[in-house]
């Protein structure tokens, strides 16, 4: 318009308005289906539009069989996932998408007993171990380590002398002194005198079992004064002598010691790791200076007096001319290693040909037992049942290219061990290994060089179920990975990764653990600041990649300024949604909508504290259990520095195949031992896999078979597994018992540019060698180094591992009678079907739960669907087909095939009269078109589904989808969808009719034709249009249809003129129904007669529409007339 410019002078003005802009296209509705898919976002409604993005998200429909190691493809790996299936045959249609809701185990907010909680445990015992050793319930750890670097004999072993009187300790001037030398003639710091321990009987100078310590003497020896009034026995003298050198050890006075007491006697282990002949300095030496009798003796070995030896020497001369060394060669012992994880119903144990350290043949397989390996990391695994009896023993190593590997020749298939459904179960399976980790700590090769030795995983000080290993009863969980950290802005020397400033972490939009086996992020292209004065934030790039390196996702340019576009959290997003169990519904939470197909970004709480040009520089591995020691003749774990009793180590003593029931464990002659948990693999070096630049190589974790491969390593499912529900929340926040497994960080990358060498070395920068200790975070950026990789880990299926399929019919009739709160099943359905009872924000036309047929929740998915009044479901009945999967193995193929009489026996019972459900009979078998052509039995909803599908594509959804047009099964949905091939069951004429009476439509067979819906009938009971399928889809579209019509009216005067434009957009969509044969006549009624003014007065417009659905033909009847010769036809 002219007026809308301002010319101030003669001139042309031309401008460009684009009136063609088409609007976004709206979705056509489409079927809602619940069921088990191979992953993808679980207990939400998930609208997928065409069949690879279906693939895509939730993957392809696993057929199910058993496969080759069922421990790492998951729980319900066995079963076919048959929403997937029913999905695949709808969207082969391309009419309109699906709406998809995975189901994954979940549990009330109110599940109190293990009952209510979803997930799996291992029996019924409440303690794990028992006392007969025949019904335990437990994980074993299977530990390994070197032979050639345990502790082996070297220790001073305190106890009485023949003199010993602990009231006469003070009074003759007895003092303990520890020497770091041979030499104890000279008692000074300087000579070697470390400590001096003395006694103290006046009560009222020191109470009895105290200590008090004091610098002592002009050069400040540590003396310690141990309170002992009342004190008599040996036994009590020796407790307060240990919490005397506790304090020693706690105050820095004696170092590189461990301590182990025994009662009688307290063995004190010198753990200065130097060879044969140890230097004086690296020697323990203990005397006593009492200048009149002996009141201690001390067992040992003196490198300098070979005559002071096991037998023990009495420590009692003023001239100190009496003391007992021990040699520092092998008494700290290298780290071993968890190699494996068993799971056992009886009771599993240890053997070896080789027998023990101190020579011994085994009598009877052992745990808790140090044992000699009969071959490289080799050995027997005695399997023993809960009648106690040994049932075989299987020997394995940790070569991938032996016969006897690991993995190879032990059960690793949970679902053996369920005797619901095996009739000859298994009490045991093999779970987690570790061979990488293991190869990193146990280097030696040859029969008898390794020890192994099998422990409960179950913390020590505990005795219930749930602090086991075994022990997995929760939810659903989805993964994260850990936090990733800054730079360091401190001084080097006093890093520590795990206090670094936390900047964000990602989660997994799947819940469940199959995204976290197949990707991983990486954090790329780190820039600092070019400007600070103009912009003071790093940036950096978030790749997500698929585990060969593939990149699926790549955001660049991010950065932590929440003001800028490139903001992380919204480039990728942070919205997530929690179900509320009061209100059955979800809400959202988050500020930014999700960007990202995979991930999410969960800020930390203040990422810029140190500096706006934080940049992501390392990150947390997840957490795990914390190392720990065994000593011989000790009954508690210890702390991995072997100073501390661990009673919360998540081992435990116990199990009866132990004889030594007063010690931990059994190590025959081995003084010490000492094991780690796993950690994920990093990359140690830039040429690591043969990489060709080793600056810009991508560090952090790199789980490969090793070093120089580039081979994927299988065993990286069980790093990033999550453990035990006790412990689960450690792997992200480790405390007490947890670790961090490792925090890795760019701060400790060492760079060598004259041998062009890139290395990560763990502690690094705190030893001041890392290229940011010796040059600069910029430098070692500007070198190419900015670019790590890390995991996802912690995510959860909240299945039972031990059934084939965790929702089978058992279960499901059994959780019918249950609560939510009380059975996690129940529960999972019921929050599963109302999650999509809301159909103003859910839409959808049809819906089912493929593979579900008990009547509670089949009746509840038709109540939801007349609640809603959009949709139609589908059910499957009861007395059908039986999947082997279902069912125990010992089960007759005629037993599960299924019944007509029976199918119609329970239809009649349950007295269903609905429009807006129907059902088929019987199952169907289908070639699986996207998994080399697998055979497997579908329940017969899938196969409606299919028929609709291709109804709906070929013709119009009001057409009847049954019959030789339409009802025809051959590919399901369209050419991409699964093929059926044969019926469970060829239904007779007889039984077509008796099916179809009772309002059940039959799946036929026939010579020529094949598979053919026949019949399409809902469930109404009261004969009326609405009792066939076609007219019911027909008016749910309508109804859909002049619903959005009348959406768009809401709010608009109520005056004729509104009336005239509701009927002009509703008799368009009328005519075009009529057009294609769904109405044969109609008539839209909307005037004063409707509308009066009383409604006027109310807001209220009221409007009917008058329909006449086109019937489908199912009955023909034709008459054939013979007439006479002379019979004219007109």
């Amino acid at each position: 318009m002219p007026r809308k410019f301002d010319f101030l002078s003669p001139g042309i003005q031309i401008t460009e308005v684009d009136q063609s802009i088409l609007p976004a296209d709206v979705d056509a509705d489409g079927p809602i289906i619940i069921g088990r898919t191979r992953k993808g976002p679980a207990m939400k409604p998930v609208k997928v539009r065409s069949l690879d993005d279906f693939v895509a998200v939730f993957g392809t429909p696993n057929p199910g069989g058993v496969q080759s190691d069922m421990w790492r493809a998951g729980a319900g790996a066995s079963a076919p996932t048959y929403a997937s299936y029913a999905a695949q045959s709808w969207l082969a249609g391309g009419t309109s998408p699906v709406t998809m809701v995975r189901l994954l185990g979940e549990q009330s907010s109110n599940a109190s007993t293990d009952a209510g909680k979803a997930g799996w445990k291992l029996g019924s015992t409440t303690s794990g171990l028992t006392s007969d050793n025949k019904d335990n319930a437990t994980a074993y750890g299977l530990f390994i380590t070197e032979r050639a670097k345990s502790g082996v004999a070297t220790a001073i072993t305190l106890a009485a002398a023949s003199s010993f009187n602990a009231s006469n300790l003070e009074t003759n001037s007895s003092k303990l002194m520890f020497f770091r030398n041979n030499d104890v003639t000279t008692a000074t710091k300087a000579a070697g005198l470390v400590l001096e321990i003395d006694f103290e009987t006046d009560s009222s100078v020191i109470a009895a079992n105290a200590v008090a310590r004091a610098l002592d003497g002009s050069d400040s020896v540590a003396k310690i004064t141990c309170g002992i009034s009342g004190l008599s026995t040996i036994t009590e003298i020796l407790a307060v002598v240990e919490t005397a050198l506790v304090e020693a050890v706690s105050q820095g006075d004696i170092s590189q010691i461990a301590i182990d007491n025994l009662g009688s006697t307290l063995k004190i282990f010198n753990l200065r790791p130097n060879s044969v002949p140890a230097a004086v300095t690296d020697q323990l030496t203990v005397t006593d200076s009492g200048t009149a009798v002996s009141h201690f003796k001390a067992i040992g070995v003196d490198p300098q007096n070979p005559s002071i030896n096991e037998t023990g020497t009495e420590l009692n001369s003023a001239s100190n001319a009496q003391a007992v060394s021990a040699v520092a060669s092998t008494i700290e012992p290298a780290t071993g290693a968890l190699a494996a994880v068993f799971y056992a119903t009886g009771s599993l144990a240890l053997t070896s040909s080789q027998g023990t350290f101190d020579g011994s043949a085994l009598t009877a397989p052992k745990t808790n037992a140090l044992i000699k390996s009969q071959g490289t990391n080799e050995f027997g695994l005695a399997v023993i049942n809960n009648s106690g009896t040994t049932t075989e023993t299987i020997t394995f190593n940790f070569d991938r290219n032996s016969e006897n590997y690991i993995r190879n020749v032990l059960n690793t298939n949970p679902t053996l061990v369920n005797s619901d459904m095996v009739a000859s179960p298994k009490t045991y399976w093999l779970g987690e290994s570790f061979e990488r980790h293991l190869l990193t700590h146990v280097t030696s090769s040859g029969a008898g060089e390794q020890f192994g030795i099998l422990i409960p995983l179950h913390q020590q000080d505990q005795s219930t179920d749930d602090y086991n290993w075994s022990y997995r009863k929760e939810g659903a969980q989805y993964a994260k990975t850990g936090y990733v950290i800054s730079q360091d802005y401190g001084t080097a020397a006093n890093y520590d990764g795990t206090q670094a400033n936390q900047l964000f972490r990602f989660c997994s939009l799947q819940e469940g653990e199959q995204l976290q086996k197949e990707i991983i992020i990486c954090i790329e292209e780190l820039a600092l600041p070019t400007n600070p004065v103009v912009n003071g934030y790093s940036s950096f790039t978030i790749a997500i990649k698929d585990l060969n390196g593939t990149v699926l996702e790549k955001y660049s340019n991010l950065n932590l300024d929440e003001n800028s576009s490139d903001y992380i959290a919204r480039r990728i997003g942070d919205m997530y949604m929690e179900w509320d169990d009061t209100n059955r519904r979800y809400y959202s939470y988050g500020d930014y909508q999700n960007v990202s197909d995979y991930i999410r970004v969960e800020m930390g709480t203040n990422p810029l504290k140190n500096g706006l040009d934080a940049v992501p520089f390392g990150f947390l591995g997840p957490g795990r259990p914390k190392g720990f020691g065994i000593l011989e003749g000790d009954s508690q774990p210890k702390s991995l520095d072997l100073s501390d009793d661990f009673t919360t180590a998540l081992v435990k003593d116990g199990d009866p195949n132990s004889a030594a029931s007063s010690e931990f464990a059994e190590l025959f002659g081995i003084e010490a031992v000492k094991f780690v948990f796993p950690s994920i693999p990093l990359r140690a070096s830039g040429g690591d896999g043969f990489a060709p630049n080793p600056y810009k190589a991508t560090f952090g974790i790199r789980p490969k078979v090793h070093t120089s491969s580039s081979a994927h390593d299988t065993d990286y499912v069980d790093y990033i597994r999550r453990p035990s529900s006790q412990y689960a929340s450690k792997i992200f926040e480790p405390s007490a018992n947890f670790e961090y497994s490792f925090a890795f960080t760019l701060d400790d990358i060492v760079v060598d540019t004259s041998a062009n060498t890139v290395t990560y070395t763990s502690g690094s920068r705190q030893d001041g060698t890392s290229r940011t200790a010796t040059n600069s975070v910029s430098d070692l950026i500007n070198k190419g180094v900015k670019q790590f990789a890390m995991p996802l880990f912690g995510g959860f299926d909240g299945l039972d591992v031990l059934e084939k399929e965790p929702f089978r019919r058992a279960l499901v009739d059994s959780a019918a009678s249950a609560t939510d709160s009380t059975d996690d099943i129940t529960y999972t359905l019921n929050k599963a079907i109302d999650s999509v009872e809301d159909e103003e924000h859910i839409r959808g036309n049809l819906l089912l739960m493929p593979g579900f047929r008990n009547e509670n929740f089949t009746s509840k998915l038709i109540s939801t669907a007349e609640s809603r009044g959009d949709t139609l479901a589908i059910i499957d009945l009861e007395n059908d087909y039986r999947p082997a999967v279902e069912e125990q193995d010992s089960e007759t193929a005629t037993n599960r095939r299924g019944s007509v009489v029976s199918a119609i026996s329970s239809i009649k019972a349950r007295n269903l009269d609905s429009s807006f459900g129907c059902a088929f009979y019987p199952w169907i078998q289908v070639r699986d078109t996207l998994n080399n052509s697998e055979l497997i039995w579908m329940p017969p909803s899938i196969a409606a589904l299919g028929a609709m599908a291709r109804t709906e594509s070929s013709s119009e959804l009001w057409f009847a989808p049954a019959g030789f047009n339409r009802g025809g099964l051959g590919a399901l949905g369209g050419s991409s969808g699964p093929v059926a091939v044969q019926a469970r069951q060829r239904l007779d004429s007889s039984d077509r009719d008796d099916l179809y009476v009772v309002n059940i439509n039959p799946i036929a067979t026939f010579p020529n034709e094949g598979l053919v819906i026949f019949g399409q009938k809902t469930l109404q009971a009261v004969p009326s249009a609405l009792d066939r399928i076609n007219v019911r889809r027909l008016l749910l579209y309508l109804k859909r249809k002049i619903g959005d019509v009348a959406k768009n009216t809401l709010f608009q005067n109520n005056v004729p003129a509104t009336w005239a434009d509701f009927k002009g957009k509703a008799e368009p969509i009328l005519l075009d129904v009529k057009n294609k044969f769904g109405l044969t006549e109609y008539r839209i009624v909307l005037d004063e007669t409707t509308t009066t003014p009383d409604l006027v007065d109310r807001n209220i417009l009221y409007a009917k529409i008058f329909l006449k659905p086109a019937r489908a033909i199912e009955f023909i009847a034709i008459d054939f007339v013979i007439t006479k010769s002379g019979a004219e036809f007109v």
